[in-house]
């Protein structure tokens, strides 16, 4: 037997294995990275929902004593997110 063939039988039959083509490789990888990206963006899009029900839960005085107004919520925790531009000078000075 070869060291790079192995031969495996199936229903009797014996079939040769080798190495995935470079293709195929390049497939596997793409295919990898799309699905790690994938996972990013839900692990991203599940600690966006627990900011923002976190920050709904909490009352108007304890938001105004972090400087918020309940209306600034959802554009807060986008941007403390890294979701979009930060433009907020408090968490720019904090980051």
């Amino acid at each position: 037997m070869n060291a790079s063939r192995s031969a495996c039988g199936v229903d009797g039959v014996q079939a040769a294995v080798t190495a995935p083509s470079p293709l195929v490789r390049r497939a596997a990888l793409t295919l990898r990275a799309a699905i790690e990206g994938l996972a990013r963006r839900r692990r991203r899009q599940r600690l966006a929902r627990a900011t923002l029900l976190t920050l709904q839960s909490l009352d108007a005085r304890t938001l105004r004593d972090i400087g918020f107004d309940r209306s600034e919520i959802p554009s807060a925790a986008s941007e403390v997110l890294g979701v979009v531009e930060v433009t907020r000078a408090r968490i720019v000075r904090s980051l």
